[in-house]
C-alpha cells in the first residue's frame, strides 16, 4: 500500500486540477487537461468573504423585521387618526342634536 500523500493543484496554463505525490511539488509535469509543461504547485486556497454569509443574512432578517414594524406602526397610527376624527365628529353631532332638541327657555 502507497503511503504517499497525494496533493491538489492547478495548473499555471489553462487552470485545470492536478493531483500529484508530496514529492514532487516544485517539479515540472505534463499538465493531463492541456498537455503543457506546468510547475507542480499547490492551489490558491479559496478566498472567504470579509463578512461572513450567516452576518450578512441576520443582517437583511433584521432590516425586513424593522422595515415590517416601521410600515404596521404607520397603518396604525393612521387607523387611530381616522377612529379619533370619527369619534370627534360623533361627539359633534349629539352635542349638535342635545342643542336643536332642548326646549326653549320659558318666556316669563
Amino acid at each position: 500500500m502507497n503511503r504517499t500523500k497525494r496533493l491538489k493543484g492547478t495548473c499555471t496554463e489553462c487552470g485545470g486540477p492536478i493531483e500529484f505525490p508530496a514529492e514532487m511539488i516544485g517539479a515540472t509535469a505534463q499538465c493531463p487537461r492541456c498537455r503543457k509543461q506546468t510547475e507542480l504547485r499547490l492551489s490558491a486556497p479559496p478566498e472567504e468573504p470579509v463578512v461572513p454569509r450567516r452576518v450578512i443574512v441576520w443582517t437583511a432578517v433584521t432590516i425586513a423585521i424593522l422595515v415590517l414594524a416601521a410600515v404596521a406602526l404607520v397603518i396604525g397610527l393612521k387607523h387611530f387618526e381616522e377612529l379619533n376624527a370619527s369619534q370627534t365628529q360623533q361627539a359633534a353631532g349629539v352635542e349638535a342634536a342635545r342643542s336643536t332638541n332642548s326646549p326653549a327657555p320659558a318666556r316669563q
